[in-house]
């Protein structure tokens, strides 16, 4: 596996964008970028983000992150517990999950951040104060408290340099990891940290705006209860609020979201109704599907759901479609928001999970998002994206990442894709990768730097030298020079023939035209 520690930079979402994104969503009053407007702004102080990369002029909300302001923050508002550099003092450091840059806490020997809850943990942007940057430190994933004896940490990065890093330091985890505290320690030959902020990866808002079904819909005279009611943006928990969705009374009802590709669900945060009927929600069910065959994932165990409900799944889940559902009960079903968080699968990546991607070991958000290894890709594939196999030809199934030819060919082939035969080489098998020349000599009967140039009337085997072309074994009757390639004079090959001719009817005594051998004296 490959570790990246990269500064964040304003990225290009190349081919994201409308011309220009009107505000949309609850009300008509919510911010978008990206092709037909369809992802949500999440800027500080709710302003217009860039209509084609979603950057944010003054940074992300609170509670958002990374590519676009487009992957929810679990650490934010977390309980924060540090150590200050030098004592045994333990403080509050909540500032450090506040959502704002500017609120710092520190210096401090190791940092521990509560998510309250286990997650599945690839990565974390971590912001020093200005000219107080960080140079060594570790980030480990634990399941229990950083003072429990009995839990094992799991490193996320171990991170040496000799130099300042800058201000802002995005952290991806060697792999993915599975835990609740986050733990980032300085050594003992350092001057502490100063931390600003901390935010946790926690998969990128994927149900916004999606299409939604629902089994049945109440429609009233202050109002109606579709089900695109839950993906609007607006968490407000009051029906009257025209933001929740409400099916009729009836028995097994069910709400549904296509996300239309088939994602890795993370987690799925419901906000329930609380202007009445909280009730209703109890013992609902979470289903995934990717082929219209739902399997249930999750069952609510409590009796009163709360106003916010947070389901994490811990070993990867894919799904194309999410149904939340209460069954076997006659029961209407209301959900006043519905967010579900989760990324592309392995080897996919794209904005909308459409692109191939076959990056060796983890790779940022960045380049996850807008289908780029950073580094190399795994062996059998190339290309800026690794989305192209390797030829079959090539040896080892490797080829060059850049332009995918082969790195060796099998045994008779040459070229970019090994696809040329080494047909005029000496029993057709080895020549040069990349130009064709035989390594080892030519075909009977051919010569030339690609044995492609063919002898001249060469005696015996017909075979001639490899470089200049001279026959190895003499000429053919009729031809001379040494490479057989020029005819004697006709005159002179007829009395050559007439003298041998003559020699043979003397030695003979007898003249028998049949038997007399016409072969030439050269």
């Amino acid at each position: 596996m490959k570790i990246f520690v990269y500064v964040c930079m304003i990225s290009s979402f190349l081919g994201l964008s409308d011309s220009f994104c009107p505000r949309g969503g609850f009300n008509n009053i919510q911010p978008h970028f990206g092709p037909g407007c369809m992802y949500r702004c999440h800027c500080v102080g709710d302003v217009q983000c860039d209509n084609t990369t979603g950057v944010c002029p003054g940074g992300c909300d609170a509670g958002w992150m990374g590519p676009g302001c487009q992957y929810g923050d679990i650490g934010y508002n977390k309980q924060v517990t540090q150590l200050l550099y030098g004592s045994n003092l333990l403080i509050d450091g909540r500032k450090a999950t506040d959502g704002l840059p500017t609120t710092c806490v520190g210096p401090t020997a190791w940092m521990a951040v509560d998510l309250n809850a286990t997650y599945r943990i690839s990565g974390l942007v971590i912001t020093s104060s200005e000219g107080v940057g960080l140079r060594d430190f570790v980030v480990t994933v634990r399941n229990y408290s950083v003072d429990s004896l009995s839990d094992i940490a799991q490193t996320c990065l171990t991170q040496n340099t000799t130099e300042k890093l800058n201000t802002e330091i995005h952290v991806v985890c060697t792999t993915e990891m599975v835990g609740r505290y986050l733990v980032i320690i300085i050594p003992d030959n350092t001057t502490g940290m100063t931390v600003c902020d901390v935010r946790v990866y926690g998969g990128r808002s994927l149900a916004y705006r999606r299409n939604a079904s629902q089994s049945s819909t109440v429609m009233t005279s202050y109002g109606d209860g579709v089900a695109s009611r839950a993906l609007d943006g607006n968490v407000a928990t009051g029906f009257n609020s025209g933001s929740c969705t409400h099916t009729l009374e009836e028995t097994s009802t069910w709400w549904r979201v296509n996300l239309e590709m088939v994602y890795d669900i993370m987690r799925i945060v419901l906000y329930n109704r609380q202007d009445c009927c909280a009730e209703r929600l109890s013992g609902f069910s979470v289903s995934f599907a990717t082929n219209n065959i739902f399997s249930l994932v999750f069952k609510y165990p409590e009796t009163t759901p709360m106003e916010r409900t947070e389901i994490t799944t811990l070993s990867g889940e894919l799904a194309q479609e999410v149904e939340i559902s209460l069954r076997n009960r006659t029961q209407p079903l209301t959900l006043c928001e519905v967010f579900v968080f989760g990324d592309c699968p392995s080897n996919v990546c794209g904005w909308t999970c459409d692109t191939s991607c076959y990056c060796d070991g983890t790779i940022d958000k960045e380049s996850k998002v807008l289908a780029k290894c950073p580094g190399t890709c795994i062996t059998g594939w190339w290309g800026r994206s690794c989305n192209n196999t390797c030829d079959s030809n090539c040896i080892g199934n490797t080829c060059n990442q850049n332009d995918g030819q082969c790195m060796e060919c099998a045994r008779g082939k040459w070229g970019h894709l090994c696809t040329n035969n080494c047909t005029n080489c000496l029993n057709s098998t080895v020549c040069g990768i990349s130009n064709g020349i035989c390594t080892v000599g030519c075909s009977s009967g051919l010569f030339g730097v690609k044995c492609s140039e063919p002898c001249g009337h060469c005696a015996g085997d017909g075979s001639c030298n490899r470089s200049t072309g001279a026959c190895i074994h003499g000429c053919q009757p009729g031809w001379q020079h040494e490479t057989c390639s020029i005819g004697l004079d006709i005159y002179l090959t007829c009395a050559l023939v007439y003298i041998r001719i003559c020699l043979q009817y003397h030695e003979n005594k007898g003249f028998r035209f049949n038997t007399i051998e016409t072969t030439l004296i050269l």
